[in-house]
């Protein structure tokens, strides 16, 4: 027992190790940590700037699409309204034209005239065009020829709605390639 004694004597107090550090990350850690830290900064400058402009282009092809569609209700509207032939024409060619050099502007559209405009209204057809198409015969005396008299019978009514309806037929279409 004395030995026992001997070795209990020899024996010093245990000495608890000193508390792990608060932030002691491995060498894998620190890697994940600087990975993330690049990634925020690449996202933050250079991928953020680049959602936040396509948002606002999808905003202001939603307004663009959105005006183009009422101009052509309200000049149908007009139309309805007042019957008035010339000056639903002359709205409808301008509308056209505004259309053309909103939506075509590297295609230099404000120069054309007469049987180049109206075949460049046709060209725009993505499937096979519509007949009448804009170079029809009663469609091109119309956009060439009446916007700038009186009309003369009244067989134009019918004339002026199918131009209206394929107005709206290659908005529509327009809009649909460009927006």
């Amino acid at each position: 027992m004395g030995d026992m004694n001997a070795g209990l004597a020899a024996l010093k107090d245990i000495h608890l190790p000193a508390p792990a550090p608060w932030w002691d990350l491995g060498l894998g850690w620190w890697l994940l940590l600087a990975l993330l830290v690049v990634f925020v900064f690449v996202f933050v400058v250079w991928l953020l700037p680049k959602i936040l402009a396509w948002k606002r282009t999808k905003k202001t092809q939603l307004v663009l699409t959105s005006s183009i569609t009422e101009h052509l209700k309200h000049i149908q509207q007009s139309y309805a309204e007042d019957g008035d032939v010339q000056a639903c024409l002359q709205a409808t060619s301008a509308f056209l034209r505004r259309v053309a050099l909103t939506l075509f502007a590297q295609q230099h559209t404000a120069g054309l005239i007469g049987q180049d405009w109206l075949s460049f209204l046709d060209q725009q057809w993505l499937n096979d065009k519509p007949q009448p198409c804009f170079s029809s015969p009663e469609i091109a005396a119309l956009l060439n020829e009446s916007i700038y008299k009186p009309p003369t019978s009244q067989d134009m009514n019918h004339d002026v709605q199918v131009l209206l309806d394929l107005s709206q037929q290659w908005v529509t279409q327009v809009l649909k390639q460009h927006v």
